[in-house]
Protein backbone atom coordinates (compact mmCIF):
# COMPACT_ATOMS: atom_id res chain seq x y z
CA UNK A 1 0.00 0.00 0.00
CA UNK A 2 1.47 3.39 -1.02
CA UNK A 3 1.54 6.72 1.00
CA UNK A 4 -1.37 7.74 -1.26
CA UNK A 5 -3.66 4.66 -0.59
CA UNK A 6 -2.66 4.97 3.12
CA UNK A 7 -3.74 8.91 2.90
CA UNK A 8 -7.44 7.66 1.38
CA UNK A 9 -7.98 5.30 3.72
CA UNK A 10 -7.69 7.63 6.38
CA UNK A 11 -9.57 10.46 4.56
CA UNK A 12 -12.83 8.08 4.15
CA UNK A 13 -12.22 6.78 7.71
CA UNK A 14 -12.29 10.22 9.00
CA UNK A 15 -15.24 11.11 6.70
CA UNK A 16 -17.19 7.83 7.84
CA UNK A 17 -16.53 9.08 11.59
CA UNK A 18 -17.67 12.31 10.92
CA UNK A 19 -20.97 11.22 8.82
CA UNK A 20 -21.46 8.76 11.74
CA UNK A 21 -21.53 10.93 14.31
CA UNK A 22 -23.62 13.98 12.43
CA UNK A 23 -26.18 11.86 11.49
CA UNK A 24 -26.43 9.60 14.57
CA UNK A 25 -26.16 12.78 17.37
CA UNK A 26 -27.32 11.43 20.63
CA UNK A 27 -30.38 12.60 22.62
CA UNK A 28 -29.87 15.92 24.62
CA UNK A 29 -31.77 18.53 26.58
CA UNK A 30 -32.87 21.59 24.53
CA UNK A 31 -29.94 23.24 25.59
CA UNK A 32 -27.70 20.83 24.03
CA UNK A 33 -26.93 18.35 27.21
CA UNK A 34 -26.85 14.62 26.84
CA UNK A 35 -30.55 13.28 28.02
CA UNK A 36 -32.27 10.36 27.33
CA UNK A 37 -36.05 9.42 26.64
CA UNK A 38 -35.26 6.71 29.31
CA UNK A 39 -34.72 8.86 32.21
CA UNK A 40 -38.45 9.72 31.86
CA UNK A 41 -39.97 6.04 31.18
CA UNK A 42 -41.41 3.85 33.94
CA UNK A 43 -40.80 6.11 36.66
CA UNK A 44 -43.89 5.42 38.40
CA UNK A 45 -46.41 8.26 36.11
CA UNK A 46 -47.90 7.65 32.39
CA UNK A 47 -45.31 9.27 29.98
CA UNK A 48 -47.02 11.34 27.10
CA UNK A 49 -44.25 11.34 24.35
CA UNK A 50 -45.11 14.02 21.40
CA UNK A 51 -42.19 13.59 18.81
CA UNK A 52 -42.53 16.33 16.34
CA UNK A 53 -40.25 18.91 13.74
CA UNK A 54 -40.30 22.89 13.62
CA UNK A 55 -41.73 22.50 9.96
CA UNK A 56 -44.41 20.49 10.38
CA UNK A 57 -47.55 22.36 10.30
CA UNK A 58 -49.60 20.58 12.16
CA UNK A 59 -47.01 19.74 15.12
CA UNK A 60 -46.93 23.48 15.55
CA UNK A 61 -50.83 24.08 15.39
CA UNK A 62 -51.27 21.42 18.08
CA UNK A 63 -48.31 22.62 20.24
CA UNK A 64 -50.46 25.01 22.56
CA UNK A 65 -53.20 21.87 23.19
CA UNK A 66 -50.02 20.00 23.83
CA UNK A 67 -48.85 22.57 26.52
CA UNK A 68 -52.08 22.40 28.56
CA UNK A 69 -51.82 18.53 28.50
CA UNK A 70 -50.06 18.62 31.18
CA UNK A 71 -52.28 20.32 33.80
CA UNK A 72 -55.64 17.84 32.98
CA UNK A 73 -53.92 14.45 32.32
CA UNK A 74 -53.39 12.44 35.88
CA UNK A 75 -50.29 11.51 37.29
CA UNK A 76 -48.67 12.00 34.02
CA UNK A 77 -45.89 13.69 32.44
CA UNK A 78 -45.62 15.07 29.05
CA UNK A 79 -42.29 15.26 26.76
CA UNK A 80 -41.71 16.40 23.43
CA UNK A 81 -39.21 15.24 21.23
CA UNK A 82 -37.39 16.87 18.80
CA UNK A 83 -36.47 14.94 15.09
CA UNK A 84 -34.92 18.78 14.16
CA UNK A 85 -31.65 17.39 14.62
CA UNK A 86 -30.34 21.00 16.48
CA UNK A 87 -31.39 21.83 20.04
CA UNK A 88 -30.65 25.68 18.64
CA UNK A 89 -33.47 25.36 16.21
CA UNK A 90 -36.05 23.48 18.45
CA UNK A 91 -35.42 26.01 21.57
CA UNK A 92 -36.14 28.75 19.14
CA UNK A 93 -39.50 27.31 17.98
CA UNK A 94 -40.19 26.09 21.57
CA UNK A 95 -39.23 29.60 22.78
CA UNK A 96 -41.53 31.22 20.25
CA UNK A 97 -44.70 29.15 21.05
CA UNK A 98 -43.81 29.71 24.94
CA UNK A 99 -44.05 26.12 25.56
CA UNK A 100 -43.79 24.76 29.03
CA UNK A 101 -43.51 21.02 28.83
CA UNK A 102 -39.87 19.34 28.65
CA UNK A 103 -38.60 18.49 25.33
CA UNK A 104 -35.61 16.88 23.99
CA UNK A 105 -33.54 16.73 20.78
CA UNK A 106 -33.01 14.34 18.89
CA UNK A 107 -32.67 13.40 14.60
CA UNK A 108 -34.93 11.12 12.25
CA UNK A 109 -32.34 8.78 11.95
CA UNK A 110 -30.88 8.57 15.74
CA UNK A 111 -34.75 8.44 16.97
CA UNK A 112 -35.88 5.61 14.92
CA UNK A 113 -33.35 3.46 15.52
CA UNK A 114 -34.02 3.80 19.16
CA UNK A 115 -37.60 3.42 18.70
CA UNK A 116 -36.89 0.35 16.63
CA UNK A 117 -34.98 -1.15 19.10
CA UNK A 118 -37.42 -0.56 21.87
CA UNK A 119 -40.75 -1.07 20.21
CA UNK A 120 -40.09 -2.91 17.07
CA UNK A 121 -42.12 0.54 14.96
CA UNK A 122 -40.47 3.59 12.79
CA UNK A 123 -41.86 7.13 12.83
CA UNK A 124 -44.25 7.08 10.02
CA UNK A 125 -45.32 10.87 10.43
CA UNK A 126 -45.55 14.00 12.52
CA UNK A 127 -46.71 14.36 14.78
CA UNK A 128 -46.21 11.03 16.70
CA UNK A 129 -47.92 10.35 20.13
CA UNK A 130 -46.85 7.30 22.28
CA UNK A 131 -48.05 6.57 25.65
CA UNK A 132 -46.18 4.54 28.67
CA UNK A 133 -47.76 3.63 31.54
CA UNK A 134 -46.09 3.86 34.70
CA UNK A 135 -44.55 0.68 34.40
CA UNK A 136 -42.72 1.85 31.04
CA UNK A 137 -44.73 0.07 29.29
CA UNK A 138 -45.48 1.34 25.59
CA UNK A 139 -49.48 1.08 25.39
CA UNK A 140 -50.20 3.21 22.42
CA UNK A 141 -48.39 4.83 19.57
CA UNK A 142 -50.14 6.96 16.95
CA UNK A 143 -49.44 9.52 14.67
CA UNK A 144 -51.59 12.90 13.83
CA UNK A 145 -53.47 15.30 15.80
CA UNK A 146 -54.37 13.62 19.12
CA UNK A 147 -56.61 16.50 21.73
CA UNK A 148 -55.87 16.31 25.10
CA UNK A 149 -58.98 14.97 26.21
CA UNK A 150 -58.61 11.69 23.93
CA UNK A 151 -55.42 11.47 25.63
CA UNK A 152 -56.98 11.63 29.03
CA UNK A 153 -59.58 9.14 28.05
CA UNK A 154 -57.27 7.01 27.26
CA UNK A 155 -55.07 7.05 30.54
CA UNK A 156 -58.23 7.00 32.39
CA UNK A 157 -59.33 3.58 30.93
CA UNK A 158 -56.02 2.16 30.88
CA UNK A 159 -55.95 2.83 34.93
CA UNK A 160 -59.30 1.33 35.57
CA UNK A 161 -58.58 -1.62 32.97
CA UNK A 162 -55.17 -1.85 35.45
CA UNK A 163 -57.48 -1.90 38.54
CA UNK A 164 -59.70 -4.45 37.91
CA UNK A 165 -56.95 -6.98 37.03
Amino acid sequence: MTLKHVAIFAKVVTLTLLLHTTSFARMSDINGKPNELNNYIGKGKWLVVKVWKSDCRVCMNTMRETNSAQRVLPNTWVIGVSLDGNYKVANQTLRRLRVNFKNLVSNVPEFNRYIKRSTKRNISGFPTYMIYNPQGKLKAMQTGSIKPAELRRYILKQQARARHK
